[in-house]
């Protein structure tokens, strides 16, 4: 019988280098099968990569993480609002039901395109994207912390008639951090995706704009070298929730997982 368990760092960091190479040799032999103009060789995404980086890169690469920003703390800050509202009243959470089933069931696609007809083609649409299409994970996290704070604790708080301001200090907040960090981490990584998405569709600027124009023009390395840095970018994010502690993991409601 084979047991496997938990291996060395250096064997999994060896592993993911083969990985990345497999990628890379992968890459490498379509691209010397086809033209450029359908898939560019690692070499030649990494020239406009250079390219790219003496002159739009990094403008184009602010505004995009500053649009992602806006929108996964709007939606962090009106979750956890709401969500707080909706755990500690069931009536709020009956009325507001409707509302949470549309926000999760709202393809985003659907979202930018509304929002483009609305805000117009050339508004900034992408952290409204962002904000309506995450805010319903720290909703949804921050009302099952609430519902499943000890009812003794609640009463008892009640009995002492302490302020409600004690009660969200002291009660409340303590129960939420743990599901609200790691909904929030999640929604962070995700808000990059949804963000490139929105700019590609309707907007003027930032990475997905940038990817946009490129394909217009058949300039398919430097949609390749945007793709990286959009990958780079999740790469990053996605090592912020790794640092998640083990505990917060296990408090993440089972709809998030």
């Amino acid at each position: 019988m084979i047991r496997s368990g938990p291996q060395p760092p250096t064997r999994q960091h060896a592993a993911t280098a083969v990985g990345v190479g497999l990628l890379l040799a992968g890459w490498t032999i379509v691209a010397t099968q086809q033209p450029t103009v359908l898939v560019p060789t690692p070499n030649e995404t990494i020239d406009r990569l250079g390219e790219l980086a003496a002159g739009p890169l990094w403008a184009e690469l602010g505004r995009t993480v500053l649009r992602s920003l806006l929108g996964a703390g709007a939606a962090v800050l009106a979750g956890v609002t709401v969500g707080l509202t909706t755990g500690s009243s069931p009536i709020a959470a009956a009325m507001l039901r409707p509302t949470r089933a549309l926000l999760s069931g709202l393809p985003p696609i659907i979202t930018v395109v509304l929002l483009s007809l609305w805000l117009g083609i050339d508004g900034d649409v992408a952290p409204w994207v962002v904000a309506l299409a995450t805010m319903p994970l720290t909703w949804i996290a921050t009302a099952e912390a609430v519902r499943a704070i000890d009812p003794d604790h609640i009463e008892m708080a009640l009995g002492l008639r302490v302020s409600r301001w004690w009660r969200l200090t002291r009660l409340m907040l303590p129960a939420i951090r743990p599901p609200v960090t790691a909904a929030s981490v999640y929604i962070a990584s995700t808000s990059i995706r949804l963000t490139i998405m929105a700019e590609l569709l309707s907007g003027s600027d930032g990475i997905g704009a940038r990817i946009a124009r490129a394909r217009t023009t058949l300039d398919t390395p430097e949609v390749f070298a945007w793709a990286l840095i959009a990958v780079i970018l999740a790469l990053v994010f996605e090592a912020l929730a790794v640092r998640v502690s083990p505990r917060t993991r296990r408090r993440l409601p089972s709809t998030l997982t």
